[in-house]
């Protein structure tokens, strides 16, 4: 295992010869996963929101936001947590200050780009995102260029309406 401390998170790796080439699930898995969550009677799909103009403004190709967070009438879903902790070869722990900068980006978003509610596990990706940005050390480190395709998972929603605010506003 190797662990890189950075100025607001560590990058823990441990599988770190396959961190940019780590693939979750082959396309016969997905299309699995997929069948046995339409099976589900209250299943439907969420959605995918384009963050255009803050891909311009940071000099990538795309960024995708998919918001699972009401996924079954919740506003939180969790349930990637396991697969994505046991499967990939690296993940970053970050301080509350970057989670914060996630929610406060997602709820003033830039340009025309749309507002996404996001609690602090479902913002945390984004703030961590926006930080990477900022880095060219990061950048290169991460394998991200004008041509990175995005996309951020948003697991939760505004599930402390109170906390929410104090963040955002």
């Amino acid at each position: 295992m190797i662990e890189h401390f950075f100025d607001q998170f560590k990058l823990i790796c441990r599988e770190p010869e396959r961190y940019s080439r780590i693939r979750l699930f082959s396309l016969t898995e997905a299309e699995k996963a997929l069948r046995f969550h339409e099976s589900i009677p209250s299943y439907k799909e969420t959605s995918l929101v384009s963050l255009k103009d803050a891909a311009k403004e940071n000099g990538v190709k795309a960024i995708y936001v998919k918001d699972e967070s009401s996924r079954f009438g919740l506003k939180a879903f969790k349930g990637l947590r396991p697969v994505l902790r046991d499967c990939s070869a690296c993940f970053c722990a970050c301080k509350d200050s970057v989670t914060e900068q996630g929610m406060r980006a997602y709820a003033n978003p830039v340009g025309s780009d749309p507002a996404v509610v996001s609690g602090e596990s479902g913002a945390v990706t984004y703030g961590l995102l926006l930080s990477i940005l900022q880095s060219d050390e990061l950048r290169r480190l991460f394998h991200i260029d004008e041509n990175s395709v995005i996309l951020l998972i948003s697991t939760e929603g505004d599930t402390d309406p109170d906390g929410y605010r104090r963040v955002v506003e």
